[in-house]
């Protein structure tokens, strides 16, 4: 499946077809799910825990998905047979005039250092690749199977769960902004980090491009 997630329970929108469901990341409360980080990323700490559904993938986007892209998934063959070939699926590779290392900055002045004393404290090779391409897949808008989705967990699940109980250790991680905080910022970005590290094909969906440069810097 793919879960739809959102934050208002206002939101009256069906599901975009029968491969996607609806999924309120208010009703999350349990301290297990990581519920500080306040944005998307509960939704994918809870489903890794709890997902009960038969298919060997799974995928995340948002209720607000049409503001950004209009391209819904109907057909799950295409899905499984895309999956046998690359390792995360996106309808939404964000290209910025900049690096990414530099939007991050110019939108999270201080995020890169952040970034760079959490890795430290698990002994993690940041990726350079993210400070010289210009384009990535952020928190959501994607599909990958439920073997990657669970190492990509298990990687950076600790990490967060680490800003949380340490937020006292840098400035950047305080969780006391409205919505967004520093520890959402990077955990957005860790997917971007994860898919460097470990050299995983990303596909577009929406353009039929394997995005590959990434390997070639």
């Amino acid at each position: 499946m793919i879960y739809q997630l959102y934050y208002d329970s206002n939101v009256q929108e069906s599901p975009f077809s029968h491969l996607y469901i609806k999924f309120d990341l208010s009703s999350i409360k349990d301290p297990e799910y990581l519920p500080q980080v306040n944005n998307e990323y509960l939704g994918l700490v809870y489903l890794w825990r709890n997902c009960s559904d038969f298919d060997f993938w799974i995928g995340f986007t948002s209720c607000n998905q049409i503001k950004k892209s209009n391209y819904i998934f109907s057909d799950k063959f295409y899905i499984e047979e895309k999956l046998k070939r690359f390792d995360v699926l996106t309808w939404l590779w964000i290209n910025f005039p900049y690096t990414l290392q530099q939007q991050a900055e110019i939108c999270h002045p201080g995020i890169t250092q952040s970034t760079l004393n959490l890795y430290k404290q698990f002994n993690e090779v940041y990726p350079i690749e993210f400070d010289k391409t210009d384009s990535g897949v952020y928190a959501n808008y994607w599909i990958m199977s439920k073997r990657n989705f669970n190492a990509f967990m298990s990687w950076s699940y600790p990490k967060v769960k680490w800003m949380i109980d340490n937020h006292e250790a840098d400035p950047y991680y305080a969780l006391d902004r409205k919505h967004k905080n520093g520890v959402g910022y990077i955990a957005e970005r860790m997917l971007i980090h994860w898919y460097m590290i470990y050299k995983k094909t990303v596909y577009d969906v929406v353009n039929n491009d394997l995005v590959n440069s990434i390997y070639l810097l």
